[in-house]
């Protein structure tokens, strides 16, 4: 069957970014994540598919072929990647049981259930480019709904508003695990809090998150899986703050990899030896590198996004994370795309033209919303589609 690639074009900015994961995820390999839009920014191209032409196939032909895919894409019998099924079949992984979260989140189909495996391929125009790209698979604590009206739970299974909108206890999911499959508990929200967003000398003042009533809040590991926050004040935008994915966050920073890198959890000669092993000066510096907010400069930190740096570019690539803790309606693991490519083009002229020559599986940046004539001239050339999404 003869598939086109899509161009979106999207607006609601909170919201999009918010939820970009659970769209991508729903619309599998044969759909496009959500937009990233500004305004300047008019994005470009699905999952890449097949390109072999199908010109002069008949309108019942196409029909006919995509009722076929249709029924092999709404197959459930895979619950996970086949690359990662031969990975446990191999003995190098384990079962997929054992990798999510007693409850994972369950993301809703927005067009159909999607197929697995597949490239998602995207141009970026540098490092900083490639860290902003970044904000498509992040995994905010709550995002909003499809309405964009009210939150939900997303990293969090719960999270619970008490003394009048000061305290906000957040449940973590038991069994949810980082992408070398150590456990995500209290210590990692710890770690940061204590190590990192408290600790003058990695972090001059706390974070803008934290602070209400010119006071900064308290953050206290209830068990493994619940921890509170309480502020001196009530803070009704805390919540709609954690959502946005471009504002701070309570960071999950992997403990059990990060310890090494800090003086007040690590040994003093293995720490020296890594200090001068990396060229800094001291051992803020090197812990400030490996943290790695923007998680597309340091492959060797586990991460629980979607996909997970390998190689550092260009180009940038990102696979699969096997203890990703989302599954479809289906109850099959999520992201359907086995990877995740950022290539590095030279400028936003010619991410345009990768686009409009269909090279693209889906852009959102570096993409001018002017050149949208552009964009409409060359769908059939350039096997795509354009959607102005609201």
């Amino acid at each position: 069957m003869h598939k086109k690639r899509t161009f979106w074009r999207g607006v609601a900015y909170a919201f999009l970014l918010a939820t970009l994961v659970a769209m991508l995820s729903a619309c599998g390999a044969t759909a496009p994540p959500p937009a990233e839009p500004s305004a300047n920014d008019a994005p470009a191209a699905d999952e890449a598919a097949d390109t072999a032409s199908a010109d002069t196939e008949s309108a019942d032909t196409e029909s006919a072929e995509s009722s076929s895919d249709d029924a092999m894409a709404l197959d459930t019998s895979e619950q996970e990647s086949p690359m990662l099924a031969e990975m446990v079949a191999a003995g190098e992984l384990p079962p997929l049981d054992e990798r999510l979260p007693v409850n994972p989140v369950v993301v809703e189909v927005i067009e159909e259930l999607g197929a697995y495996g597949g490239t998602w391929d995207m141009a970026v125009t540098g490092q900083a480019d490639a860290n902003g790209a970044t904000s498509y698979s992040h995994e905010p604590w709550v995002i909003y709904d499809d309405t964009c009206s009210e939150w939900k739970p997303n990293l969090a299974e719960a999270v619970e508003i008490s003394d009048a909108g000061k305290t906000f206890t957040f449940t973590i999911r038991e069994g949810h695990k980082w992408s070398d499959g150590e456990p995500f508990t209290t210590e990692d929200i710890m770690f940061w809090y204590e190590g990192i967003a408290m600790n003058p000398e990695v972090s001059p003042s706390p974070p803008n998150i934290l602070m209400a009533g010119g006071e900064p809040a308290v953050i206290e590991a209830i068990d493994d899986y619940t921890f509170s926050v309480t502020f001196a004040e009530p803070n009704g935008l805390f919540l709609p703050d954690l959502a946005f994915v471009f504002g701070d966050n309570i960071q999950t920073y992997p403990a059990h990899y990060l310890k090494q890198f800090h003086a007040d959890y690590a040994d003093a000669d293995a720490l020296a030896a890594l200090v001068e092993e990396g060229g800094f000066e001291d051992w803020v510096q090197l812990i400030s590198a490996k943290l790695d907010a923007n998680v597309a400069t340091n492959p060797d930190m586990p991460t629980l996004r979607a996909w997970k740096l390998t190689d550092i570019g260009p180009p940038w690539i990102f696979e699969r994370n096997p203890y990703y803790y989302k599954v479809d309606t289906a109850g099959r693991q999520l992201p359907y795309i086995d990877q995740w490519r950022l290539q590095a083009v030279e400028d936003g002229q010619m991410v345009t033209l990768k686009a409009i020559a269909g090279e693209l599986s889906y852009q959102a940046r570096s993409v001018s919303f002017t050149d949208l004539p552009l964009y409409m001239q060359n769908q059939e050339q350039g096997d795509y589609r354009v959607i102005k999404a609201p």
